[in-house]
């Protein structure tokens, strides 16, 4: 899992080797201060990002790569760099960089950012999403995830989605179709991050009812706010919180010192109110110790607060009969 952000788009990044710099792809190197200060893989893929648009003034940057260089965070950064390219026809590869074809609609569907003194052609967030769940990305879990992530950073709708795709669908494979119409049905606005919108797929996947997505929860007097959990079961009173690293390092707008005391107050006051909150962590979502937590609070039956202490928050996935889709690669 990737965390986007955090580098300048006027990082310096050299295609020729040179005196203490480092090779972090074929033609790409940075100094190792530039390196350091990469914490995540899609910062590295990033800097890629910058050298192979050197390398090809005349590309587009498109896919995955796209998403990560306007800050979108993905599940996990891909290999090489892809790139839209006017020589190339169809799909290859030429050492760090995957060439795609361009049509000729293309720039109208690429924005230019600045970079110093140049401009860099990036490909509008809808069409690199859609390329990547075309080229790059094979299960539904996962392009759930990065739809959620288009529609939280860009403030795009799902209708701006269908759209975009409804205007390129002719030539994608009828698997990719598949996927694609899937991970724009169960996509939804609002998802904090990568990990809750694994948590929902998981919950999908194993055939639990939908969970409410970030209701707010209040005191007794239907007026005091408690807490927003990351995801409610309202018939048992049992919410579920993602603790990742970000709430302990201030990235939500609070001091780091302060961070992770005002995230365990708010569980401690749903707590006292008589919701069980299970706290999911990075370790506990691999090795799938919560769901067993889950199961336990969902068969003690404490019954829903009363109606006014809970509201909004919108359903996790729309809950049709029927057998459910599967995750797997598509």
């Amino acid at each position: 899992m990737t965390q986007s952000g955090g580098l300048p788009i006027t990082t310096p990044v050299f295609t020729e080797p040179g005196d203490g710099l480092v090779a972090i792809a074929p033609g790409c190197f940075v100094t190792p201060e530039t390196l350091g200060a990469c914490q995540f893989p899609d910062q590295v893929h990033f800097l890629q990002v910058l050298a192979a648009v050197q390398r090809y003034p005349d590309a587009y940057v498109s896919g995955l790569s796209a998403l990560i260089f306007r800050r979108i965070p993905v599940v996990s950064a891909p290999a090489t760099v892809s790139l839209l390219h006017h020589s190339r026809h169809g799909l290859s590869r030429d050492g760090d960089a995957h060439f795609y074809r361009r049509s000729s609609s293309t720039p109208r569907l690429a924005h230019k950012l600045h970079a110093g003194t140049r401009d860099i052609l990036c490909v509008r967030a809808d069409f690199a999403l859609l390329d990547a769940l075309r080229w790059s990305i094979t299960e539904l879990s996962d392009a759930v995830a990065v739809t959620d992530s288009v529609l939280r950073v860009t403030k795009l709708k799902k209708k701006d989605l269908l759209a975009s795709y409804q205007k390129q669908c002719a030539d994608v494979p009828r698997n990719r179709r598949i996927l694609i119409d899937r991970a724009l049905t169960l996509a939804i606005p609002g998802v904090d991050s990568i990990r809750e919108s694994q948590m929902r797929m998981e919950l999908y996947a194993r055939g639990y009812p939908p969970p409410l997505v970030h209701p707010q929860i209040f005191d007794v007097d239907g007026y005091t706010h408690l807490a927003t959990p990351d995801l409610y079961y309202p018939d048992a009173r049992v919410a579920l919180e993602y603790d990742g690293a970000g709430k302990h390092r201030g990235d939500f707008g609070d001091l780091p010192a302060d961070s992770l005391t005002i995230h365990h107050t708010r569980a401690d006051r749903l707590t006292t109110r008589g919701v069980r909150v299970i706290h999911v962590n990075n370790a506990r979502f691999k090795s799938g110790a919560w769901v067993n937590d889950l199961d336990d609070a969902l068969g003690n039956h404490l019954g829903p607060l009363p109606a006014k202490q809970v509201r909004g928050g919108i359903p996790a996935w729309e809950n049709k009969r029927g057998p459910r889709w599967k995750m797997d690669s598509y």
